[in-house]
């Protein structure tokens, strides 16, 4: 079989063709550092504690603020009304600049989502990752890459595993590098 495999990419060089490496499928993210889940209680639990005592409840929508232990990210967990106390829909996550009032220090050293998205990175990095269809605008002087799924046979199926309508993902970059992002099913 390696004989084989040898032959063909030998082939392939030989006709002036470069062998091509699989692309891997387009992912949506759901989690944040391999440990807080979207919609898992569980996860939220085993990871930071029960949180039902530490919601925020005001004008905004209700949630969780959270900051790496050098408070230099912030990870805002949203609560969907209705749902488990410590069921979480969407996630935000951040750069700040100094230490804001209400914002939970964590052990977290950074915060991350499992295709490896993370404050700071490029514009021309995140679209590797995440594909080429999405919304682009300018918000502010930032750019603003918006995806959005609402078919529930796309992307691994991420809609029906969920029993969710939509999920969105938003990337703020500025002078080229994200400062910000949030991702999950909003409320509608």
């Amino acid at each position: 079989m390696k004989t084989l495999t040898f032959l063909l990419l030998i082939s392939g060089a030989a006709m002036g063709q470069r062998p091509t490496a699989a692309r891997p499928a387009m992912s949506m993210d759901t989690t944040v550092n391999n440990t807080l889940k979207l919609i898992d209680a569980a996860s939220i639990r085993q990871s930071i504690g029960d949180q039902r005592k530490n919601m925020i409840e005001d004008e905004q929508a209700t949630r969780i603020q959270l900051a790496n232990k050098t408070n230099t990210e912030y990870l805002i967990l949203y609560h969907l009304d209705g749902a488990n106390g410590n069921s979480f829909n969407e996630f935000e996550v951040g750069a700040l600049k100094a230490k804001r009032k209400g914002f939970k220090t964590t052990s977290f050293a950074s915060f991350s989502t499992e295709s490896g998205v993370h404050v700071g990175m490029t514009q021309d990095s995140l679209v590797a990752l995440k594909g080429q269809k999405y919304k682009r605008s300018v918000e502010k002087g930032n750019i603003v890459l918006k995806y959005r799924i609402t078919d529930k046979h796309a992307v691994n199926n991420i809609l029906t595993r969920y029993n969710m309508p939509i999920y969105d993902a938003e990337y703020v970059f500025r002078d080229g590098k994200l400062i910000k992002f949030t991702f999950g099913f909003p409320n509608l």
